[in-house]
């Protein structure tokens, strides 16, 4: 028994054991299972909030889950619905078109079969009522331990960018074909073309069926509308049919009531029982629902005609087609009045062709003439400018002769005046034709102006003088000493008025007067004179005075066109006309004026006024630099002269070999590759207008043969127009100089190329040649104390008159300076001759206290 009832206490201790456990286990299975439960709750709740459709199907393609978005978009109510139902049959049964779609087709449903997601960018989903939207798709496999149970698939509706797509395809084929009816409408002048291309814009723009254009005309039997363009079915359509009368359909349109839509004419409450079975058409019309039309309303507010579009179905023109159709209605009227105005030219067509053709013979005659003269003035320019190298290049090369004796000197002047006078003919017709062609470009560089007034002023001195003339100079406000400015351009205007007013002067006084304005601080705010130095620009104000003949009232504008001059029976005039012309051209080129004042009998002034940017005065300018006679050149530079003509390359010769240059010479292109080879030149001075191989083909092989490519080349011509230094350049050429050779500026090249350290005349011969330059040479007791004459030097060379008068007079009360020496400086300092008194001052710079070099 014992044994037994341990046995059995022990079976009921297991079995209570047992008990707990499983107990355990079902309360673990219950949690898991609420956990799975809650998840999966959530799970839902979050794929319901989702706006994409969602559904799993199991390998068959059986649906066997759906969120809510998926049911709202096939048009079911609850999941169940749909649980178990094969996907490919509730959605993608078939084609757009009605036709099966095979499942093995479907590339959603390849998912199942394959185990690889699948992307599909359009494919038409359908409903539970039967309607189809296209949908984007998303198909994805679900795995279990690497096995295939299934896929999960979303899809988004795309029916609205499906749509917008539509709009914008729609929109670029209306503007497409508004475009093209633009096109055509500017090219076509033929009326019945015109409107038919219209009609057919409008049908096509709107999508309309048929489209017409009815005239609005007057028969003998009422009013009634001829038909004049018909689009979208034949036009024998409507020959058997009566023309459109006075219907409640058409009455607004031909009376330019309003525009007209009816989304369906056979049950618009507006036209009542009068429209019939078939609209108000006639029997055998084609069929009409939706209905659009518009007026054609001319400029002068009478109607033309009128637009009519229609379709079969009801409903398809809104309020976009409305203001589509206006746009066609406006065009077609344009199109109408002016083939109207067209069928009016045409009588007059025959008479306008031939004064067409008589315009292009002229025209032609022209262009003849024009192309005549610029050969001519380029051939005149070259043919002048060659001789006159050489007449200038003397004179200059002559005039650098210390020993030359006074009275040749002064012949020398004549000669070089003469030359140079003819020069500025000759480039005032280049330049006047340069001007029209819109050629001239204005080059604005540092410029020091004391010394281009001063130049200028000495030019027109000597005019003056030979004439008899008083000359005067005069600084009426402080003037700035370096701007930024064409210095070329602004020394041809004033030399022209200066020479001008002495060409026309018989007796009294012309007067040069230079001086700064006040500058605007703004267009609306003027500001009043102030220092120059202190501003960043300064209005500058050059006149120049005389008491000649005048000009008369009438004159005085007409003066300023080309080959116009003052017309007074005791004066002849020379010179070409073209002075005033080109300087008020350049003058408004460099954003200035000119403008003239005259009274006949009393004189004239010209004032000139021009805006310039002012520089620091110790920045370089054009002009500034102090004349030293360059006497030789350290090494022995090697330059080859290329020139077809002797005396060019006489004249290049006298000045360079005298100086130390080592020369070579060679008439033309191929002989100048031949003596190149062997002389090695440092340089080349090359012509471009030579025979046998002119300039432009011999730079180009120079630069084209490896040891002669980097040798400098300076091309010389005597053709200045831009086109010439231009091509120069392509070719080449490094720097261009024109004919005749400016002996300072070849000097001034070579340096710049080469690099040279030139050689000065120095000591008493160097101080002879400024003291001639100045007057005479100084005596001892006139020579200047090193401070004073360094003091002057800088007041000279900052173009300071007014500060150079100020201490000449204080150093003429304190006694420091002698009484010749400052009536010399105050001469010069008032005739504005800067550079003058720097060379008579720069010997005097460095002397120690006893006076000595």
């Amino acid at each position: 028994m014992p044994d037994d009832e341990n046995v059995r206490v022990e079976s009921s201790n297991n079995t209570s054991g047992g008990q707990a456990a499983l107990v355990e286990r079902v309360a673990a299975l219950e949690q898991r299972v609420d956990w799975h439960r809650r998840a999966e709750a959530g799970l839902r709740l979050v794929l319901n909030s989702s706006g994409q459709a969602i559904y799993c199907t199991d390998c068959t393609g059986s649906i066997t889950f759906c969120n809510e978005a998926f049911l709202q978009k096939i048009g079911y109510e609850a999941m169940g619905d749909v649980l178990g139902l094969d996907s490919h049959a509730l959605l993608h049964r078939r084609q757009p078109d009605g036709s099966a779609f095979p499942v093995e087709a479907c590339p959603i449903h390849q998912v199942i079969r394959t185990g690889t997601e699948a992307h599909v960018e359009e494919q038409v989903t359908w409903r539970r009522d039967g309607t189809g939207f296209p949908a984007r798709y998303e198909s994805f496999p679900i795995h279990r331990e690497g096995e295939l149970i299934g896929c999960v698939v979303t899809f988004m509706d795309i029916t609205s960018r499906k749509e917008a797509e539509r709009r914008q395809r729609d929109q670029a084929r209306v503007l497409r074909t508004l475009n093209e009816t633009n096109a055509i409408l500017a090219a076509e002048l033929d009326l019945e073309k015109l409107v038919q291309r219209l009609v057919d814009a409008g049908r096509d723009i709107i999508g309309a069926d048929l489209g017409g254009f009815f005239y609005n005309v007057d028969m003998r039997d009422g009013v009634a509308h001829a038909s004049y363009a018909i689009s979208g079915v034949p036009r024998d359509v409507f020959d058997g049919f009566p023309w459109p009368r006075m219907t409640d359909v058409f009455r607004p349109t031909f009376v330019g009531e309003s525009m007209l839509r009816s989304d369906d004419i056979l049950a618009d409450p507006r036209y009542g029982g009068n429209n019939g079975t078939n609209g108000g058409m006639p029997p055998g019309h084609p069929p009409v629902r939706s209905f659009l039309s518009s007026p054609v309303i001319g400029r002068d507010g009478q109607v033309i005609g009128g637009l009519f579009f229609g379709h079969a179905m009801p409903g398809r023109f809104a309020e976009e087609h409305e203001a589509l159709i206006a746009g066609v209605a406006n065009q077609a009227a344009i199109a109408i009045t002016n083939a109207r105005l067209f069928a009016e030219a045409q009588k007059e067509i025959a008479e306008r062709r031939r004064a067409e053709q008589a315009l292009a013979r002229a025209r032609d005659r022209a262009e003849a003439a024009n192309r005549a003269k610029s050969a001519f003035l380029a051939k005149m320019s070259h043919e002048l400018r060659t001789p006159l190298n050489g007449i200038l290049g003397y004179a200059q090369l002559l005039q650098r002769d210390a020993d030359i004796a006074e009275k040749q000197r002064a012949q020398l002047t004549v000669i070089e005046r003469s030359g140079r006078h003819l020069l500025t003919l000759i480039n005032d017709l280049l330049d006047l034709a340069k001007i029209e062609a819109g050629k001239v470009v204005v080059e604005a560089a540092p410029l020091h102006l004391p010394d281009l007034v001063g130049s200028v002023a000495d030019v027109a001195r000597v005019q003056a003088e030979e004439k008899g003339l008083m000359f005067s100079i005069d600084v009426f406000s402080a003037v700035p000493t370096v701007v930024q400015g064409d210095e070329r351009r602004l020394r041809q205007v004033l030399l022209n008025l200066l020479s001008n007013a002495v060409k026309f002067t018989e007796r009294g006084s012309v007067a040069l007067r230079v001086g700064v304005l006040g500058v605007p601080a703004s267009e609306d705010e003027p500001r009043g004179p102030s220092g120059p130095e202190n501003d960043a620009v300064a209005r500058l104000r050059f006149e120049v005075e005389d008491t000649g003949i005048g000009i008369p009232p009438e004159q005085q504008e007409g003066i300023f066109e080309a080959f116009e001059q003052v017309h007074a029976s005791d004066h002849r005039g020379g010179g070409t006309g073209l002075g005033l012309a080109i300087s008020r051209r350049l003058a408004s080129m460099m954003g200035g004026t000119l403008r003239v004042t005259s009274r006949p009998g009393q004189g004239s002034l010209f004032a000139l006024e021009v805006v310039v940017p002012v520089l620091h005065p110790g920045e370089p300018a054009v002009g500034s630099k102090a004349t030293r006679r360059i006497v030789g050149v350290r090494g022995r530079p090697r330059v080859l002269i290329v020139d077809d003509k002797p005396l060019n390359r006489s004249l290049i010769v006298g000045l360079l070999q005298p100086l130390g240059f080592e020369l070579a010479e060679a008439e033309n292109g191929v002989e100048a590759l031949t003596v190149a080879g062997t002389f090695a030149p440092e340089v080349v001075l090359m012509d471009l207008v030579m025979p046998v191989l002119d300039g432009f083909e011999a730079a180009r092989r120079f630069k084209k043969t490896p040891e002669l490519a980097a040798i400098p080349i300076v091309a010389l011509s005597a053709s200045v127009f831009r086109v010439t230094q231009q091509q120069s350049l392509e070719v080449g050429c490094d720097a261009f100089l024109p004919k005749p050779i400016d002996l300072e500026a070849l000097l001034d090249t070579l340096e710049r190329l080469l690099g040279l350290h030139w050689s000065y005349a120095e000591g008493p011969a160097a101080s002879e040649a400024a003291g001639r330059s100045s007057g005479s040479v100084l005596a001892e007791a006139d020579v200047p104390a090193p401070a004073e004459a360094a003091l002057l030097y800088d007041l000279a060379l900052r173009g300071d008159v007014a500060a150079l008068l100020a201490h000449l007079e204080a150093s003429g009360r304190a006694g420091s300076l002698s009484v010749p020496f400052i009536e010399r400086l105050r001469t010069l300092t008032k005739r504005f001759r800067m550079q003058e008194i720097r060379l008579t001052l720069e010997p005097y710079l460095h002397r120690d206290h006893d006076g000595n070099p």
